[in-house]
Formats: C-alpha cells, structure tokens, sequence
C-alpha cells in the first residue's frame, strides 16, 4: 500500500487524533450521532456502484486508512476489495449504506488509492468516507 501513498489508521476514527495502539483512550470529545445516521466501521457491510448507475456490488469495509500525502489526500477511508468497483482505477463508484428505514445513504466515493499486483495477491480500493461519518 506505500505505492499509493494509504497508511492505516489505528485508534480513534473520529478524525480528531491519532491513538497508538499502546495508549489506552483517546482525549478526543465525541459528538452524539444523529438518530438513525449510519456507523461506520471495518466489517460493515456496503454496496457500491457507478455513479449514476444501477448495478450493485455487495461488499465489506476492510481496514480504516487515510492518505496524508500526494495527490488527493483524505482523512479517513476503508480498504475494500478490488473486485467491489466497478473498474480497476478508472471512473468514480459511490458507496452506501441502508438507514434503519431501508432507504440508501451515501456514505463516500471510491477514489483512485487502490492496487492490483497480482503477483503479490493484491487487489484492493479505497472508499473516501465523507466527513460526517
């Protein structure tokens, strides 16, 4: 993942600050959700499709990683399998979740972060996840 210039975040995701994996809390001060507004975290499931598509790929939030560096660099995002875009590197997918009354809400975009070497058994993307998540 050092060629795409993603890193891992480990600790607190609210954006606030890092935490090491040695420290046991964070001094962050969390803000209350929204009734009904969706969690994000790795293990949750999303859909993603094209833009202005219609075909929906099921997939999970992998690791949580951010780009600090180069072209395009976020905050926060998930690591997802390669195979739940709908293109390798080109075009723009967005991701969803469904709310407690079923309807789909945006959640981020694929950027263009992700790798394939099959060599070494990668094949991955990254979902830039909109601040308020």
């Amino acid at each position: 993942m050092q060629d795409s210039g993603v890193e891992l975040l480990l600790g607190d995701f609210s954006g606030n600050e890092e935490v090491s994996m040695s420290e046991k809390s964070s001094n962050s001060k969390l803000q209350e959700r929204q009734p009904n507004q969706p969690i994000l975290y790795g293990g949750t499931t999303i859909g993603t499709r094209r833009i202005g598509g219609t075909i929906v790929r099921n997939c999970t939030l992998g690791f949580a990683v951010m780009k600090k560096k180069g072209r395009a660099p976020f905050n926060q995002g998930y690591l997802i399998a390669g195979s739940c875009s709908s293109a390798r590197l080109s075009g723009a997918d967005e991701a969803f979740v469904k709310d407690g009354n079923g309807n789909e809400v945006i959640v981020g975009t694929r950027v263009r972060s992700g790798g394939y070497v099959p060599d070494q058994g990668l094949d991955y993307n990254v979902v830039k996840v909109r601040i308020n998540y």
